[in-house]
């Protein structure tokens, strides 16, 4: 089931792909969210760093968290895999390096206060101001449904979440020629939350692929401490091309073990 629902993703989301030097590509992403360690460049010598890193076992943890057949191998449903617009934030359960630096932001409650402010400090450069506000709020919205979270468009700088649209990089990972990238959050040395979209996407606003509302509401389950999960059918599966209304059985369940059950009402 999980594989049937990834392939009918894929090809939603690709009609053609190149499948050329496949495994730099493969090694390149595992690098690139986690798996393996070292920097995401094709200046490395791919032989060194498979041999060291032990590239087929990185391959079958991705493909368990896609749920594919985990083989090790970098075949083409695989690479499709790769190939489906996601979020930048790296995936859960990777090498001990990335588990350590990531349990201080991931995995944990994040807040102690329930009331939350964001602003938008940059907006995007085609997109209609009112409808990005609109879907940014519907979106937060969404996860107050099921906690005690209230989040104020504050448009202040001090506001406690940062949304802002970037054409050509974030934080260090490059929105620029990356289609596949689509939203990224991060923790800036202030520590205030951060959550870039990628303005070089074609943003729907009709519940299709690549919602801006399903982004918003994926990162903002980042922004409150959610990792991602394999669990196909969420809306903090690292991929976007499934695209929903709403928070998911297993959204509602992983952010209440956080908080706990909603206590007000209103």
């Amino acid at each position: 089931m999980k594989v049937t629902i990834l392939v009918s993703c894929a090809v939603i989301c690709f009609s053609s792909v190149a499948f050329s030097s496949s495994v730099d590509k493969s090694l390149i992403f595992l690098q690139k969210y986690g798996y393996l360690d070292g920097t995401p460049t094709r200046s490395n010598k791919f032989s060194r760093l498979k041999r060291e890193n032990n590239y087929s076992e990185a391959l079958k943890r991705f493909q368990r968290l896609y749920g594919l057949n985990p083989t090790g191998i970098a075949d083409k449903e695989t690479l499709l895999a790769m190939d489906l617009p996601r979020c930048g934030v790296k995936d859960p359960n990777t090498s001990k390096q990335t588990i350590q630096k990531r349990n201080a932001v991931l995995n944990k409650p994040l807040w102690k206060k329930r009331d939350l402010t964001y602003t938008i400090s940059q907006y995007s450069h085609h997109l209609n101001r009112s409808l990005v506000e609109h879907e940014i709020e519907r979106a937060f919205a969404e996860w107050s449904k099921y906690t005690d979270f209230t989040f104020t468009n504050s448009k202040s700088q001090n506001a406690d979440i940062d949304i802002r649209f970037e054409r050509d990089h974030v934080y260090g990972d490059s929105f620029y020629g990356d289609n596949s990238l689509i939203a990224y959050t991060q923790v800036n040395k202030d520590g205030m939350r951060l959550i870039h979209f990628n303005d070089e996407k074609k943003w729907n606003f009709n519940g299709k692929s690549d919602s801006l509302f399903w982004t918003a509401l994926h990162e903002i389950g980042h922004i409150l401490g959610l990792d991602h999960t394999n669990v196909i059918g969420s809306v903090m599966w690292p991929t976007s091309c499934l695209s929903f209304s709403e928070l998911q059985s297993y959204d509602i369940q992983a952010i209440q073990e956080l908080y706990g059950l909603k206590k007000t009402h209103g």
